[in-house]
């Protein structure tokens, strides 16, 4: 018999709102050409950027492909599929607010000292608090990914905690990215300082969609919704890196800096392109 006509073995592809396989499958073919993209800029110049650029498009490929199977197959949906997927989902935009605020971080200590504003040495200072607050919402949405397809009460009041925090994260990232276009000088700093408030606005406005949903799975779930609002502004994010550039200097490791890759440059690079 098959498992979608057991009562016991729900269709979680429908029951997650899976239906448009066009759209998964668009995204899929996307993200593997954004992973390729960046996986050679990682080869080139390995920065923690690039890399966490590709954690982010390498999830959301692999989350699409399931996506697309799942919608495809439709008996043969299951639970763990359909929790791996949301686990991706989660990871990714992990990866890209964390790859935001590391780029940010990057282009602030490529500045000398002797002309940055208290602000900036203040959100310098503070950076592995955002960290880790940042990990801590991962760590928060992951558990109630697993507990809400588990049917667990709960669950609900663990995605209320992890989206608000997430939200206070993109903020606070938002905020950091203004600073840092305050106080740029140059043209190529400038550039990136204005590409990187634009990565974050989008950012807030897809965490907005998520946090104001996170108790009404009828719209969250919708992909009438869901890509407009969720993942079109992340792909988006993510492609602003890919067709502008990131920073290519690597530069030596700052004294007592720990996290996604704290590095301070020598004040002689410029930003480059990937290619």
């Amino acid at each position: 018999m098959s498992s979608a006509t057991s009562p016991s073995s729900p269709n979680f592809a429908q029951l997650g709102g899976f239906h448009s396989l066009v759209a998964a499958n668009i995204f899929a073919a996307l993200y593997v050409l954004l992973s390729g993209w960046f996986i050679f800029g990682f080869i080139r110049h390995q920065t923690r950027v690039t890399a966490t650029m590709g954690i982010f498009s390498l999830a959301r490929c692999a989350a699409f492909v399931i996506r697309a199977l799942m919608i495809e197959g439709q008996g043969d949906t299951s639970r763990g599929l359909f929790t791996a997927v949301q686990v991706l989902f989660n990871v990714g935009f992990f990866a890209i607010i964390g790859g935001a605020f590391e780029a940010i971080i990057v282009a602030m200590e490529k500045r000398p000292d002797t002309h940055r504003p208290s602000l900036e040495k203040l959100i310098l200072q503070r950076q592995r608090i955002i960290r880790l607050v940042l990990t801590a919402a991962l760590a928060l949405s992951i558990v109630a990914t697993v507990k809400t397809v588990e049917g667990d009460l709960g669950a609900s009041t663990l995605a209320t905690i992890s989206s608000i925090i997430f939200v206070i994260v993109t903020v606070w990232v938002t905020f950091t990215s203004w600073i840092n276009l305050q106080n740029a000088h140059s043209g190529a700093q400038k550039q990136m300082s204005m590409l990187l408030v634009g990565i974050s606005l989008l950012l807030v406005a897809r965490q907005m969609f998520m946090a104001v949903t996170v108790s009404n799975a009828s719209v969250r779930l919708n992909e009438a919704y869901w890509y407009p609002f969720s993942e079109i502004p992340a792909l988006f994010a993510v492609s602003g890196f890919a067709a502008v550039g990131i920073v290519k200097a690597k530069g030596k490791k700052h004294e007592g800096s720990k996290g996604f890759g704290h590095s301070e440059m020598n004040g002689r690079e410029e930003y480059q392109p990937l290619t």
